[in-house]
């Protein structure tokens, strides 16, 4: 499209002031992209920093709960189970008890 008349349509001043401008505003605006770089990037550190805390915190509970578990595995297997013997000991006694009771009865149901 051709101007509507001949000559310069800018001055050489208002054309150096909008190239100015110009600039300016694109400097702020790489500055503001670095800063928000740079404030994402800590934030991201900041969260892989927490998460590394809390899978460090985790990895030392569940090796805390697993020696816990061997250590009760252990003491379950060093103690000696005395049940059986219990249990059979207790049906020999009340066998025992139930003849001798019986014994005792039978003279005096004669």
């Amino acid at each position: 499209m051709e101007a509507p008349f001949s000559g310069i349509l800018f001055t050489t001043d208002s054309l150096t002031k909008m190239q100015l401008d110009h600039k300016e505003e694109l400097a702020l605006l790489q500055n503001e992209r670095d800063y928000m770089e740079q404030k994402f990037n800590l934030e991201m550190q900041a969260v892989l920093a927490s998460w590394q805390n809390e899978k460090n915190l985790f990895s030392a509970e569940l090796s805390s709960k697993r020696n816990y578990i061997e250590q009760l595995e252990e003491k379950t297997l060093e103690t000696s189970d005395w049940t059986p013997v219990y249990i059979v000991g207790s049906f020999v006694v009340g066998a025992i008890t139930t003849i001798a009771i019986t014994y005792a009865l039978k003279p005096a149901t004669e």
